[in-house]
């Protein structure tokens, strides 16, 4: 169904975007005022340097990157997709590279597939930079000791596991901003309307009745979040929010059946839609 044509197209296409740019750049440019700020504070501390200590050895540096992805990734996620679905609309390339290629099914999963890259793409930089430029300014302060985390949630194991949640939501809500974008056939559609869901989506937990709160996929990510960590509390809650415990794999089923749903409509809807938006 891809072509490796199309698929290179698609991940120069998105390369080139000046959006996609800032995009990927953002959370570089929060890790460089944010630990280029701590650096500079323990300068003028002198050998008060409590801050740079507790925050730029490893794996501190890598839970700390990862509780930045996760705070920014639904947000990240829902701006990116939009642009890349939108701006085919805005410019009208829908028109020119179809006839090219005969599918539109192919040229929307194609778009899906290179995004997901990309954004594989974005946690590498993000990752490599926020723990490389910390080892680099814990040098320039003299900062040798490897000081042990003062908490046991710092890991490198819970870095991780927090970059694969976020993956996971970074996919759930950019396939329902694929979803909007094509049936709103714009960017800034696109984006109010994932953000908007977003937004909805997450309150799910706080439905009276419990039979809907079952059905809603975001509760699901929740659930299946709670058990990676093991946290009993969250655990606990979910379980009175459902109205009996539910297994993380049967979750994870319901989210990746929602995501299915989701790109199976986006994909009937631009089949079956003129370039136009008449059909």
């Amino acid at each position: 169904m891809i072509t490796w044509n199309l698929f290179r197209a698609e991940l120069l296409k998105m390369r080139k975007m000046p959006a996609n740019q800032i995009v990927v750049l953002i959370m570089n440019i929060i890790g460089f005022f944010f630990i280029g700020g701590i650096s500079l504070l323990s300068l003028f501390k002198g050998s008060d340097m409590s801050d740079a200590k507790s925050l730029f050895p490893y794996p501190t540096s890598l839970f700390i990157v990862s509780l930045a992805i996760s705070g920014f990734a639904n947000l990240i996620s829902v701006v990116f997709v939009a642009n890349n679905f939108g701006s085919e609309y805005g410019k009208d390339t829908w028109k020119m590279i179809l006839p090219r290629y005969g599918s539109r099914i192919a040229f929307v999963i194609t778009k899906l597939v290179v995004a997901f890259l990309v954004m594989l793409f974005f946690f590498a930089v993000t990752v490599g930079f926020w723990v490389g430029f910390s080892y680099i300014c814990s040098a320039l302060l003299g900062i040798a000791k490897i000081d042990t985390p003062n908490s046991p949630e710092i890991s490198s194991i819970n870095a991780i596991k927090n970059i694969g949640i976020s993956m996971l939501k970074m996919v759930f809500y950019g396939t329902i901003t694929v979803l909007v974008t094509i049936a709103f056939r714009s960017t800034i559609g696109g984006v109010i309307a994932g953000i908007g869901l977003s937004l909805v989506l997450n309150v799910g937990g706080a439905l009276p009745v419990k039979a809907l709160t079952r059905l809603v996929p975001t509760v699901h990510i929740d659930n299946l979040e709670a058990h990676w960590f093991q946290d009993s509390r969250k655990i606990n809650a979910l379980t009175e929010a459902f109205g009996y415990a539910i297994a993380p794999r049967f979750s994870g089923l319901i989210v990746g059946l929602y995501i299915l749903a989701f790109i199976g409509l986006a994909c009937y809807i631009f089949h079956r839609r003129d370039m136009a938006g008449l059909g």
